[in-house]
């Protein structure tokens, strides 16, 4: 398992933050800082950040189909 790996998370809102939460904790993972929350063109516009910081550390972004 991947006990003690912390994985923050951008998302668009707070349901899809809830989703996030519980996917990381179903992971076997610990939840970190929760990034976003002020919808989908504010995602996208910070995406490649995200991005950046991924390549150090486990991340999950999360945008639902609306």
């Amino acid at each position: 398992m991947a006990d003690g790996i912390v994985i923050p998370c951008a998302v668009e809102g707070v349901v899809d933050d809830a989703v996030a939460q519980k996917l990381i904790v179903n992971a076997g993972c610990l939840p970190g800082k929760t990034y976003g929350r002020e919808g989908k063109a504010h995602l996208r516009q910070r995406i490649r950040a995200f991005n950046n910081a991924a390549r150090h550390s486990p991340w999950l972004v999360l945008a639902d189909l609306d």
